[in-house]
Order: structure tokens, then C-alpha cells, then sequence
């Protein structure tokens, strides 16, 4: 009965050992899966990473500028840069358009090369200035100043966000008020 035993005993540590060998090589499997799986996504990560330089090789990135510039133009509110003109004694008495987009003409009714470079007062022909007093709170306290207007030449009113820029200069950015509010 004892030889029984023994074989019996010896049964179930041939079997115990055939499952912790079957099991190491299940894990030595699953290690070797996980290796080949690791290096093929690595493969896929540089592969995607090399098209992705293409990419932007082929298609570059249109600079900042470029952007901005499309902005400008393309945008559905009228926008003015301007610039705050001063008197002897320091006063702001008028400003100069240095720029405006193509919405601009449109809202305003007014062509690019009549505007650009000319001081509004020689524009507008009016004494004092209208919203000179917004242009100026805006220049002076570096926030941008919003407020609704008439213009009669078109018939509209607009609203309006005066913009600070840099030193004396500043942006208005308005919208037929009917269709769009600020």
C-alpha cells in the first residue's frame, strides 16, 4: 500500500509539475507576445510619426501672419486700425486711418483708398469727432470699450468694440447691429 502511495504521490507531482511547466511556458509565451506587440507598437507610433512629418513637410503651416491676415479679410465685421491724433497742449483732437478690411467698405460705405491715410475728420467732415471720446477711454485705460451707433449715411446701426492696441493706436471692430450683437 505504501508503494501505492508513493506512486500515487508521485502521480500528482508529475501532474502538479506538468501544469507549473505548462504554465511557465504560457508565460514565457505571453512574454514573447507582449515583446512583439510592444515593438509593433513602437513601429506604428514612428511610422505614424514619420507621416505626420511629411505631412506638415508637404502641407506647411501657414504662418501666423497669414492667418491673421485672412482673418482681416474674410471676417463678417467691418474692422478700422486707427491711431489717436494730438494737439499742441496734449489733447486728442482726431485720429488717422491707417487700415481697414473689406467689410469695412461695405458696412460703412466707404472705398479702402479714400480712407487710408486720412485723418477722419477730413473723412467724416464733422467737428468735434463722434465716439472720439470712446477711442480715447479705450487708448487711455488699455480696455476695450463697447457702445452702439447710428450712422446715418447707411442707415444702420452698428455695435461696436473699440479695441487697445499698442501706444496711441487702437482697432474698432463693429457689426450691423440688425444681424449681429457684440
Amino acid at each position: 500500500m505504501a508503494k501505492s502511495n508513493e506512486v500515487s504521490m508521485l502521480t500528482d507531482r508529475i501532474g502538479l509539475l506538468e501544469r507549473t511547466l505548462a504554465e511557465i511556458v504560457d508565460i514565457n509565451h505571453a512574454n514573447t507576445l507582449q515583446k512583439k506587440l510592444h515593438a509593433h507598437l513602437e513601429k506604428t507610433i514612428a511610422n505614424f510619426n514619420n507621416d505626420y512629418e511629411r505631412s506638415k513637410r508637404r502641407h506647411p503651416q501657414p504662418s501666423k501672419e497669414t492667418e491673421m491676415l485672412a482673418l482681416f479679410n474674410n471676417i463678417d465685421s467691418g474692422i478700422g486700425f486707427k491711431q489717436l491724433v494730438y494737439n499742441e497742449e496734449g489733447m486728442p483732437i482726431d485720429y488717422l486711418i491707417f487700415d481697414v478690411n473689406p467689410q469695412f467698405e461695405k458696412l460703412l460705405h466707404l472705398d479702402r483708398e479714400s480712407v487710408v491715410g486720412q485723418l477722419a475728420s477730413e473723412i467724416y467732415l464733422t467737428n468735434p469727432l463722434p465716439h472720439l471720446e470712446y477711442y480715447i477711454q479705450a487708448v487711455n485705460t488699455g480696455k476695450t470699450v463697447n457702445f452702439k451707433t447710428y450712422y446715418s449715411p447707411t442707415g444702420k446701426y452698428l455695435n461696436v468694440s473699440v479695441i487697445p492696441l499698442r501706444g496711441k493706436r487702437f482697432a474698432t471692430l463693429f457689426q450691423d447691429a440688425e444681424f449681429a450683437t457684440l
